[in-house]
């Protein structure tokens, strides 16, 4: 049985190779944005409906939904911790900030 992500490959793949910088901040699934998670989505979707995958349509169609939401999670997952650590950061600084030291 081969699943939904697999299909979308390629099309990650030509994503990944335009934007380097968001390449190398991907989640274990292969995005790096909820767009990409979108369009993975669709894509595992149209191949569903059209017969491109060696399983029945409902179960490809579940895969497919399943993908993008842990993709979609993991995404969100990035941010937050992305934002937390930027806080962070930004706290820290302050704080050097107003003892003078670094």
């Amino acid at each position: 049985m081969r699943h939904p992500l697999f299909l979308a490959l390629p099309f990650l793949a030509a994503i990944a190779a335009s934007l380097p910088k968001l390449a190398a901040a991907e989640t274990p699934l292969g995005v790096s944005s909820l767009a990409e998670a979108k369009a993975m989505y669709e894509h595992d979707v149209h191949a569903c409906k059209n017969g491109a995958v060696d399983e029945d349509k409902r179960t490809c169609l579940e895969e497919a939904r399943r993908a993008y939401d842990d993709a979609r999670r993991e995404v969100m997952s990035r941010q937050h911790h992305s934002k937390t650590s930027q806080h962070a950061k930004s706290a820290a600084e302050a704080t050097d900030a107003k003892t003078g030291t670094k």
